[in-house]
């Protein structure tokens, strides 16, 4: 611990002496006999004594005082674009000739105590986040922590989800369900639209989390099938719309029936 220079120590209410740059103090010449010794510290930042700051001892002792300085805390969390916490990832945080670090616990929430008051540069580590999060925005945050007011941070992250398939139909006279291309698929509710390439094949990208209706429609007759996209990062890519059974699929015709 660094000593305090400066500080006022009194013995038996009488004698004075301040503490040197390094901290000591020293009182010579004394009588035999029991002394008390009394530390006077005083400081325009708010703290605290770790030790009693009055002692009675005798000659030849040694008799030390300690003051802290009150400290501050920086209070955070990770969360996904859907508000759920991403545990294990590291954090860190620069400032006050400092650098602290601390892993996001099971909520995404990570805390710091025993902070010098001051501004703070705060930072996830992109290679701390499992995959499937756009970590392109992963950016440092700048936090000012006070004593009467800790420092708070939050970092989202959006996770990456998608819904991909393929669209079928059975083709009786080739006894077989063959892709369907040119077909329109839509997310119901939502301004998601998607056509089905020449292999029947589908996507929706950057959705965010929720519930989701993929439909379309095939000679007249709506399709639909329902996909649950959870907080975290989340691609399911067999959602199949199977579109019942046609004579003879030609996919030209069935793609123009399909925009009727």
């Amino acid at each position: 611990m660094a000593g305090v220079a400066g500080v006022d120590i009194t013995l038996d209410g009488v004698q004075h002496v301040r503490t040197n740059s390094l901290g000591f103090y020293g009182f010579s010449h004394l009588p035999y006999g029991s002394h008390t010794v009394e530390a006077h510290f005083e400081s325009s930042r708010p703290f605290f004594c770790t030790t009693p700051s009055q002692a009675t001892v005798a000659v030849n002792s040694s008799v030390n005082f300690g003051v802290g300085y009150s400290l501050t805390r920086l209070f955070g969390s990770v969360v996904s674009d859907a508000g759920t916490g991403i545990a294990g990832i590291q954090v860190q945080a620069s400032g006050q000739g400092k650098v602290y670090r601390v892993i996001s616990s099971m909520d995404g929430s990570f805390r710091l105590a025993g902070l010098a008051p001051g501004e703070y540069v705060v930072k996830p580590a992109p290679e701390s986040f499992p995959p499937g999060y756009a970590l392109a925005d992963v950016g440092a945050q700048t936090a000012v922590a006070a004593l009467d007011s800790p420092a708070r941070v939050t970092f989202t992250v959006r996770a990456y989800r998608s819904i991909s398939g393929y669209a079928t139909v059975y083709d009786r006279s080739a006894l077989r369900q063959v892709a369907v291309p040119g077909l329109t698929v839509t997310l119901k509710g939502t301004s998601f639209t998607n056509k089905t390439d020449t292999s029947g094949a589908y996507i929706f990208r950057n959705l965010p989390a929720g519930m989701y209706t993929v439909a379309a429609t095939f000679q007249g007759r709506e399709f639909t099938q329902q996909v649950s996209l959870p907080a975290v990062p989340s691609s399911p890519n067999d959602v199949v719309l199977n579109l019942g059974a046609v004579d003879r699929f030609i996919p030209s015709v069935v793609s123009q029936d399909s925009e009727k």
